[in-house]
């Protein structure tokens, strides 16, 4: 965690110097300023995000966890992200999970995932490995531990990524990981991985 920035060592900008920095507020039509506003974080973007967007598609995009450098640097850019929110909402790193916008979630009449549908899941297919105390392997891999609802939920992305997405695991589907129960997990994870 970090100090709080105090308002003397904050610079202060001006209306038109924070109206700078958002290329789409330069927009005009029929000879008036105009912005439209359709989602909060969609329309209106930063030229500071804008810049970094495309810097990442064009050097490092790539999936999370594997074995190659733009792997890597992804998985360091998320990282860094994740320390980042942590420092500006007083918090620690492993309390900041990204999920997607609410505005992805399931469509009306679709069922919720609790977490207790999920947990037998997680325990019987990959804390046999991701534990502290594991059962198929000495140790955890890459000491990513999924023994408690907290744990799960803080690699939510990363499951759905490794489980559901690609099924690299479980490694080899050694523990018998179903489609139904990889569709099962992808859904609670869409939903927002809520935990008790």
């Amino acid at each position: 965690m970090s100090t709080p920035i105090t308002e003397s060592a904050a610079e202060i900008l001006t209306t038109d110097e924070i109206r700078k920095a958002f290329p789409a507020l330069a927009r005009e039509h029929n000879g008036f300023p105009v912005a439209y506003f359709d989602a909060p974080g969609g329309t209106q973007t930063p030229r500071v995000v804008v810049d970094a967007v495309a810097d990442y598609l064009l050097n490092h995009n790539a999936n999370t966890h594997w074995e190659y450098p733009t792997s890597h640097e992804t998985d360091a850019i998320i990282e860094s992200a994740r320390k980042t929110f942590a420092d500006f909402l007083n918090a620690s790193a492993n309390e900041i999970v990204w999920i997607r916008p609410a505005s992805t979630a399931p469509a009306a009449g679709i069922p919720r995932v609790a977490f207790a549908q999920v947990a037998p899941i997680v325990a019987q297919r990959c804390a046999v490995c991701h534990s502290l105390h594991p059962t198929l392997t000495s140790a955890a891999p890459k000491g990513i531990v999924l023994d408690s609802a907290s744990q799960i939920r803080a690699q939510a992305s990363l499951i759905k990524t490794v489980a559901v997405d690609t099924h690299v695991m479980p490694l080899s589907n050694a523990t018998q990981m179903t489609d139904a129960e990889r569709k099962l997990l992808g859904a609670w994870i869409d939903q927002g991985a809520k935990t008790p």
